[in-house]
């Protein structure tokens, strides 16, 4: 039976946690997890020993990768898991770090609230939810929700396009992060909102030699500066989410090819990611649309392909897992009859010129 060549990387979370939903996506084809240590990770150190524990009895090797906040935007904490945000309705994001509910919530920014101009788009959760700002002062933007199915949780990540974040450092978060991540034994580090290769460089003096660096690209500022950041990382991560808010949707499938091209030139793996699969985090099944965006990212020569919310928290991990396998095989299975019977055509136009 064929194997499948590229890698499936699944989201930690309370969806899979239990041993048996673990031991099953293994064997259906996961070959490593991320943790996103932009949400609350208590308990995640005991689920990486489980991990560890059906690494062994499975014999199969699974890497563990830590996925740091990074500078991103995010809002805090909210009242609900699942908070419905009326249509039109005022919204108002401040410095409060009271917890948010349905009227409010912590947009913990003041210099950034200063650099938005009322009129401006506010994207929420890698651009599936809008607000518009419709007033502002030193410390809170009131907005109006454009989005008609706009339900927010703690932490959600916000991107305001043209506004210009004047970091490029690791955080004091990100550094705690790195040495917990150190103890837990992750085997790579993901860098999100990366500009350049700086952020790398210093990354690079806080791991170990073992430790590779994931660096995810996700603005206009890292495709600008990409050769020297592919050069410098021992891995890329195309983040679709926010790379399409910062670079309009439509310029996001030519990038991807670009940036797999590019990485393939350098040796480098790429993993696409993002919205992969995201209608499985409700739905039993996936979309047509969704299953063509799987395989063309393995048509064009992604190495690893990723799933978020459908394992971390959605309603059919297992299934989302089982799906992503099926369609990375057939993929790969009609790529390498398509390569055969290229060479085929090639040797059989040798032996005509022979003859």
């Amino acid at each position: 039976m064929m194997e499948k060549k590229a890698k499936i990387i699944a989201t930690l979370g309370p969806a899979i946690y239990s041993e048996k939903k673990l031991k099953k996506i293994i064997s259906l084809g996961v070959d490593a997890f991320r943790i996103n240590f932009s949400h609350d990770i208590t308990g995640v150190k005991q689920i990486i020993s489980r991990i560890r524990k059906l690494e062994n009895k499975l014999n199969k090797r699974i890497a563990v990768i830590a996925d740091l906040q990074g500078i991103k935007l995010r809002i805090g904490k909210i009242s609900s898991d699942k908070l419905r945000i009326k249509y039109k309705q005022k919204f108002t994001f401040d410095t409060n770090k009271k917890i948010g509910n349905n009227l409010r919530v912590c947009f913990p920014y003041s210099f950034i609230i200063n650099k938005i101009k009322i009129g401006s788009k506010i994207f929420l959760d890698d651009g599936k939810f809008i607000f518009k700002v419709i007033e502002k002062n030193k410390k809170s933007l009131v907005t109006r929700c454009l989005s008609t199915n706009c339900i927010l949780s703690s932490n959600k990540s916000v991107h305001i396009p043209n506004i210009k974040i004047p970091l490029n450092r690791l955080t004091k978060k990100d550094k705690k992060d790195i040495s917990i991540a150190k103890r837990m034994g992750c085997n790579w580090i993901a860098l999100s909102y990366i500009q350049n290769s700086d952020l790398i460089k210093e990354t690079r003096k806080l791991i170990n030699s073992d430790i590779g660096i994931i660096s995810k690209i996700e603005n206009k500022i890292a495709i600008k500066n990409i050769k020297e950041i592919i050069n410098e990382s021992d891995a890329i991560m195309i983040a679709r989410g926010d790379l399409a808010i910062d670079i309009g949707h439509s310029e996001v499938p030519k990038v991807q090819l670009e940036l797999i091209k590019k990485c393939a030139a350098l040796s480098k793996p790429v993993i696409v990611a993002t919205q992969m699969l995201e209608s499985m985090i409700e739905n039993a099944s996936p979309t047509r649309a969704e299953i063509n965006d799987v395989a063309t990212a393995i048509f064009q020569g992604a190495d690893v392909v990723m799933l978020s919310a459908e394992t971390a928290i959605g309603k059919n991990p297992i299934q989302s897992v089982k799906t992503m396998s099926k369609t990375i095989l057939s993929t790969e299975k009609y790529k390498k009859q398509h390569i055969d019977e290229f060479k085929s055509s090639i040797d059989a136009k040798k032996d005509t010129m022979k003859s």
